[in-house]
């Protein structure tokens, strides 16, 4: 069974506490700001996801960028782009060094793991400490945890079950995909993204999504 972090264990590596640090809306928009260089006139969040332990703490194309950001373009010529207005960013903490902006540089080392250091990494951590201090939030993720941890049990127990009947090892085998597809199935419940949970898991992308439509999620 996959060991969940205890509430006390938490960092801003983890999406759960990062998500409510940032309903801070003072911090949120500086950091939107500073990523995107844009001014924010006003702030909306979206359904709040409540996740377990996502990290950020790796370079997802291997290149060094602090910052990697995509457009939809046309790939016979790339100035001839769509007019969706969507781009998507990913930011590498194990890129702080490449960062221009030293609040950026800060808050990538501070995410990877480094002391906070600057006014906004500093008052990201005091925000952090803040949050864990708050016992409905604790009280949140320990229902969450909870709730992991029971579909854990019984995807492991199904899969043992199914062993008996067709041979101990073969039946090892399938708990353990049993329970790999259990925690895909509650990933896509609790609306992580299908590429994220592909990293996670190794299962393809048309694996994940046969698997999201058999319970009617995607």
């Amino acid at each position: 069974m996959e060991k969940i972090k205890t509430f006390d264990e938490l960092t801003i590596q983890d999406n759960f506490l990062f998500q409510h640090v940032m309903r801070n809306e003072r911090l949120c928009t500086y950091l939107i700001e500073k990523i995107l260089d844009i001014k924010i006139r006003s702030l909306r969040y979206q359904d709040f996801e409540k996740t377990i332990d996502l990290r950020c703490t790796f370079d997802p194309f291997h290149k060094g960028l602090p910052i990697y950001t995509f457009t939809h373009c046309c790939k016979e010529d790339n100035k001839v782009q769509l007019k969706d207005e969507e781009t998507r960013m990913f930011l590498n903490s194990k890129g702080s060094e490449n960062a221009a902006d030293p609040d950026i540089a800060a808050f990538l080392r501070y995410v990877d793991g480094k002391a906070a250091e600057g006014h906004f990494a500093e008052r990201l951590d005091q925000e952090v400490h803040f949050v864990k201090s708050m016992d409905k939030v604790r009280r949140e993720y320990m229902i969450l945890s909870d709730e992991i941890r029971r579909r854990q049990r019984e995807a492991e127990e199904e899969g043992l079950q199914k062993g008996l009947q067709k041979g101990l090892q073969e039946g090892r085998r399938e708990g353990r995909q049993e329970e790999r597809e259990s925690n895909i199935v509650a990933m896509l419940k609790e609306k992580i993204p299908v590429e994220t949970i592909s990293r996670i898991t190794h299962y393809s992308l048309d694996q994940i999504q046969k698997l999201g439509k058999m319970h009617g999620l995607l």
